[in-house]
């Protein structure tokens, strides 16, 4: 998607909400209609042929991000990576330096296990809610997950990733700006 490149879909679908979500694929699993959950795209080739099937765009009409205390962030799974990292260094939690410049969403990273530069999101998260395929909220922790190398559990079960708590460590921005500005810069070389 992100590459420009490849053919239509019948249908793209953006909710708002986790709401909205639920209603959507409620009735496109009624219909039994094809469909594809969607993050940003950015690990994603649409043949040119184009899919035969529904998109249901998890984006940033469904992008949140608070703080829970002071050291755990809670991320919606339409949240870009990037903004989830500049949350955390806005807010000096150190943890997320390794994704700064990773193009995904939230939801995306923790499908499959982002990582760079020895650092993965496995690391870091605490807490994820999903939407199971019998449409109901539930969460897991990060054990339950079983995230490894570029996996997780999702990539299995069906289930879709709504949101994330994201446990970091207090830092000085400096340090955090210094970290993520080093690892962009070996990305850009790369």
């Amino acid at each position: 998607i992100s590459f420009k490149v490849g053919g239509p879909c019948p249908l793209l679908i953006e909710p708002g909400n986790e709401k909205q979500l639920i209603d959507i694929l409620e009735l496109i699993k009624k219909t039994e209609t094809p469909y594809v959950i969607l993050g940003n795209g950015t690990n994603v080739l649409v043949p040119d042929e184009g899919l035969d099937k529904v998109v249901v765009k998890i984006g940033d009409e469904m992008a949140s991000l608070s703080l829970e205390g002071e050291d755990v962030i809670c991320c919606s799974a339409g949240t870009k990576v990037v903004t989830l990292c500049k949350f955390a260094l806005e807010n000096s939690l150190s943890g997320l330096e390794f994704a700064y410049g990773i193009p995904g969403t939230c939801g995306g990273a923790v499908f499959m296990n982002a990582g760079a530069y020895g650092g993965e999101v496995k690391d870091v998260i605490s807490e994820i809610t999903y939407l199971s395929p019998d449409s109901e909220l539930k969460t897991m922790t990060v054990e339950e997950a079983k995230l490894s190398y570029r996996h997780s559990v999702f990539k299995e079960n069906g289930c879709i990733v709504v949101s994330a708590k994201f446990k970091m460590k207090k830092a000085s921005q400096e340090e955090i700006k210094a970290d993520m500005n080093d690892y962009l810069s070996r990305r850009k070389d790369k």
